[in-house]
């Protein structure tokens, strides 16, 4: 059980709440929370918030019982994810838990503190059966993450969940189309519903939510940049607009080539007259990604259309995304430096740019080597041969030995 009181606290002429935490052992901990109100003529307001605070703490309790069926133990954790998660996140969460981890740990019930690796290990496996390595992956986290509360609050001595083993896990190698194909998908994209999706996706290798959430607002014809700031998401309600993007990094300023920025300027040119010419038939936005009466595909219509693009043109079926890593792939063939590269794609760090596209370094390693490995041709070759001359026989004189 967790006991809590709280309080208002002012600080630089803003109102906080300090919660007063404490757990069954006596141990206790204080919370702030920023509750964003200025002190002046909001006192009522601040101990209304303070009070839906203290609620949703106590809803979400999370020092669970040792003696708690497991199965409560994450539902409890997903209620707590619930206050911190986004909305698409928390939504695939839920289904994990609903779909999967729920059904299976009520037909297996078994209390918190009697856990053990075996017990997760038997549900991964069971899930092996019929789900990918990645799939079962993302369960076994939401499992850890779970049992990680019950750990870091001593309920439990250490987090069992870490010494499953994912059997049948491969590195990832991601999908890709090399010049040619992107050429071709190029000449079979004109005129499409989809065609910026995927000029944007294939030349900045933008991800589907980035390219779905870009306005005109984060184009500056002017400075020749694009702002990546703004992205488009999947949620159980449909698609979920954000004003910022998967990571800190993620966020960045793209250079315009001359060509970007002459098919940029034609696009706004065409939507102006489209929405001129339907009037009050058109759909205004500032989405730079629109159909023709103005209307915006969801996240998943871009990728159900462009399934279909690549079956009726007879290209080699990959996943939107996957024009992220067709430009990625490009990008290191032809030179560029992988932090260059991380950058430009606004992944977290270099690693995770050298974790994915692993197989373009190894090439070119293979092609350094193979540069290298041309100086020792010589030494392959065999000897000359030089003609060996026939022994001359000498003839040893000793001189006779003397009487003695």
């Amino acid at each position: 059980m967790l006991y809590m009181t709280g309080r208002l606290q002012k600080k630089n002429d803003y109102y906080y709440v300090v919660l007063q935490l404490r757990d069954t052992d006596g141990n206790r901990k204080q919370k702030w929370i920023a509750t964003g109100l200025p002190v002046k003529g909001n006192k009522a307001r601040a101990t209304e918030e303070m009070r839906k605070i203290l609620n949703e703490y106590e809803r979400a309790n999370l020092l669970f019982s040792p003696n708690e069926p497991f199965v409560d133990v994450l539902e409890q954790w997903l209620e707590h994810a619930k206050l911190h998660l986004e909305i698409n996140t928390y939504s695939n969460y839920e289904i994990i838990f609903r779909a999967h981890l729920q059904p299976y740990f009520l037909e297996h019930p078994i209390e918190l503190r009697k856990i053990q690796t075996a017990h997760i290990q038997a549900y991964c496996n069971y899930k092996l059966q019929t789900l990918s390595p990645v799939t079962v992956k993302k369960h076994l986290s939401n499992i850890s993450c779970a049992l990680e509360e019950a750990r870091k609050n001593h309920i439990i001595p250490y987090n069992p969940a870490h010494d499953v083993i994912l059997r049948g896990s491969k590195k990832f190698i991601p999908n890709f189309y090399d010049e040619k194909q992107i050429a071709q998908l190029f000449q079979a994209a004109r005129k499409s519903k989809i065609e910026t999706e995927i000029i944007l996706a294939c030349t900045y290798g933008l991800r589907r939510s980035e390219v779905a959430g870009l306005t005109w607002s984060q184009v500056d014809f002017e400075k020749e940049t694009i702002l990546i700031s703004k992205t488009a998401v999947i949620s159980k309600g449909g698609t979920v607009y954000k004003e910022r993007t998967k990571t800190k990094k993620s966020c960045r300023v793209l250079p315009m080539s001359s060509e970007i920025k002459q098919y940029l300027q034609n696009l706004y040119n065409r939507q102006q007259q489209q929405q001129q010419s339907l009037g009050a038939h058109y759909h205004p936005s500032d989405f730079v990604c629109r159909q023709a009466d103005g209307r915006v595909f969801s996240v998943e219509a871009i990728s159900s259309n462009f399934k279909k693009l690549l079956a009726d043109n007879d290209l080699p079926p990959i996943r939107f995304h996957d024009l992220r890593h067709s430009a990625a792939t490009k990008l290191l063939a032809d030179g560029y430096n992988m932090k260059c590269v991380s950058e430009f794609l606004g992944h977290c760090d270099i690693h995770t740019t050298m974790n994915i596209y692993a197989h373009v370094s190894n090439q070119t390693k293979k092609e350094m080597a193979g540069s290298m490995g041309g100086l020792l041709n010589s030494l392959n070759d065999p000897p000359p041969q030089t003609p060996v001359e026939a022994p001359v026989e000498k003839i040893i004189y000793f001189p006779a030995s003397r009487a003695i």
